[in-house]
This record gives structure tokens, C-alpha cells and sequence, in this order.
């Protein structure tokens, strides 16, 4: 199995992003009011669709380094490992706010990435890329269309909407088929993600300016499929300074936990009444450092000696390694 070290800086990248949009958020307000961006699209949006990308991509190549090892089981272990984010998720908003029938991030990524991976077992990469362009043109589409407060509208609305992450998803299933041959595609993420980006400009130019989910074709899909493709192919060809390296490597490697020990930073300052307290500027100079400070103190929390997800933890040989696919990363 190749090792795709890009696919976990892509991950590790989207998901620092992510912790800088939300602590800005919880510490002053609107973070679209303070982080560079458009009025509906801020240059951390691409967070969403980039670690959905790289989520779909690292579930194809676990399965398949499963199957090269002869493993059995291998889409029963998929559903595992990515489905048990749907009760995850419920648990989170019940626990947080009371809401049974919310719908966020966790459940979509588990319900995205066990649908893409399944399909990418058993579909050709032809067939990947068509699929992933479906969703991509209909989702939009699909989330326009729905009101209301029912749990369909919650799954397929505007919240995080499944049609549209599918897409995402699919299209990192896609990517993960055709590095199989070893090769990073790098190059050619480049050249598309330039492409859409020239696209993006285009429209924005044309008064139709870049739009957080659930958005448009234009609006949403296009800026967040090329921000995530220049990313990748950028993240593949950099080498990092050591100190960023320091940052990123856990972030790839505690991912899930990160993301969920950020949400305990929210109970805190809620329940302390310090949300949305401190000034503009200052919020986001201290949501980065927050964002790197739990990073770094993420390797120092003891892991759990079992989990319904991965089963019983096994010391690997080398725990510095951190690979797509091949070892038991932060979404495996």
C-alpha cells in the first residue's frame, strides 16, 4: 500500500481550520464578520469539504490495505468504524443542546463515507468520478427544496447536506482508486483545483461571489472542491518546517478526538458565560493559539484500551508512522 502522507496534511489542515472557525465563533460572534472571505464564504469554510474529501479518500484505502491483507469482513468493519459516527453525533447534540432531532458534521461524514466507501468497493473509478458529479450538481438542488423542522429536512437541509457531502466524499473515494498505483496525483489535483479555481474567480467576478453550504454549484461546491484540491496537491509537493510538522502530525493522528474535546472547550465557556466576550482581532489571534495548544496536547490524553469503533488498541511497532490507509489513522 502506498503512503499518502498529503491525504493526512489535507485532514490535519481541514481540521485546524475547522477549530479556528468555531473558536472564533464561540469567542466574539459571526466569525464571517472577522475571518478573511467573503460575507457568506470565509476562506476556513473550505474546512468542510476538504476533510470530507480526505475522509472518503483514507476509508478506501483502509478497506483496501483490509483486503490486501486478506482480512474478512471488510465492509462490515467499514460500517463500523465510520457508521458509529451517526450516534456519536446524535449523542453530542443531545448532550449539548438538548436536540434529538439535530443533525451535524459527524453524522454526515459517517453516513457519507460509509456510503462512498461501499460503492467505491465495488464500483469502477469512471463510474466514482460520474456519481460524485451527480451529487455534487443535485445537492444543492435537493437542500433547496426542503423546509421544515422533520428529520428529513435536518439530514438533507441545509445544515450539513448529505447530498452535497456525498459528493465530496465520493470525490475522495475516487482519488484514493487512483493513487493505489503509488503515485500522489498531486500534479493533477494542482491543475483542477487551478482550473476551478479560475472558474470561481469567474463567477465572483460575474457578481455571484463564493456562499457557505448549503450554497450553489457556484456558490459553495466549486470554491470548496478547488480550495481542497490546490490544498492537497500543495500539501503534497511542501516540505513543512518541523515546527508545522509538530502541529499537523497530531492533528492527522487525533482527529476524532480533537474534534470532540473541542466541543467540551464550548461547555466550558458557556457554562462560565464567556462566550462571544472577547473583541474581533483578538478572538482570532486567540482561536489559533487555542487551536494549536489542543493539537499538541491531544497525544498527551491517554487513549481508551477499547473502542466500538477500532476494538481493542494494539501498540503499533513504530507509533512516530502515521499513514493513509495502511495504518490506523485518526478516521480508520
Amino acid at each position: 500500500m502506498p503512503r499518502v502522507a498529503a491525504l493526512d496534511r489535507l485532514r490535519a489542515v481541514a481540521l485546524l481550520l475547522m477549530l479556528v472557525q468555531h473558536l472564533t465563533g464561540w469567542f466574539h460572534g459571526d466569525p464571517r464578520a472577522v475571518l478573511p472571505g467573503w460575507d457568506g464564504f470565509v476562506l476556513t469554510d473550505v474546512c468542510a469539504p476538504a476533510f470530507t474529501v480526505a475522509a472518503g479518500a483514507s476509508a478506501v484505502l483502509m478497506a483496501e490495505a483490509m483486503r490486501r491483507k486478506g482480512r474478512r469482513l471488510v465492509d462490515a468493519t467499514v460500517v463500523r468504524r465510520y457508521g458509529l459516527l451517526v450516534p456519536l453525533g446524535i449523542a453530542l447534540h443531545w448532550v449539548l443542546w438538548r436536540d434529538p432531532l439535530g443533525w451535524g458534521v459527524l453524522e454526515t461524514l459517517g453516513l457519507v463515507v460509509v456510503l462512498s466507501t461501499l460503492f467505491a468497493r465495488r464500483a469502477p473509478v469512471a463510474f466514482l468520478g460520474a456519481a460524485a458529479v451527480v451529487a455534487l450538481v443535485v445537492g444543492p438542488q435537493v437542500t433547496e427544496h426542503l423546509t421544515g423542522d422533520g428529520l428529513v429536512a435536518h439530514v438533507f437541509g441545509p445544515g450539513f447536506p448529505l447530498v452535497t457531502y456525498l459528493g465530496f466524499a465520493l470525490v475522495g473515494a475516487a482519488g484514493a482508486r487512483l493513487v493505489l498505483d503509488g503515485d500522489d496525483r498531486a500534479a493533477e489535483a494542482l491543475l483542477l483545483g487551478g482550473l476551478l479555481t479560475l472558474v470561481a474567480a469567474a463567477t465572483t467576478a460575474a457578481g455571484y461571489p463564493p456562499d457557505r453550504h448549503p450554497g450553489t454549484l457556484v456558490g459553495f461546491v466549486i470554491p470548496g472542491l478547488a480550495g481542497t484540491l490546490l490544498l492537497y496537491g500543495v500539501l503534497a509537493r511542501w516540505s513543512a518546517p518541523a515546527v508545522l510538522e509538530a502541529v499537523l502530525r497530531p492533528a492527522a493522528k487525533h482527529t476524532l478526538g480533537i474534534f470532540i474535546g473541542h466541543y467540551g472547550l464550548y461547555w466550558a465557556l458557556r457554562s462560565a458565560g464567556l462566550l462571544e466576550t472577547v473583541a474581533p482581532m483578538p478572538a482570532v489571534v486567540l482561536a489559533v493559539v487555542t487551536a494549536v495548544a489542543v493539537t499538541l496536547v491531544a497525544p498527551l490524553v491517554p487513549p481508551l484500551p477499547w473502542s466500538p469503533r477500532t476494538g481493542r488498541r494494539h501498540q503499533a511497532p513504530n507509533t512516530s508512522a502515521n499513514t493513509s490507509g495502511t495504518g490506523r489513522s485518526s478516521w480508520a
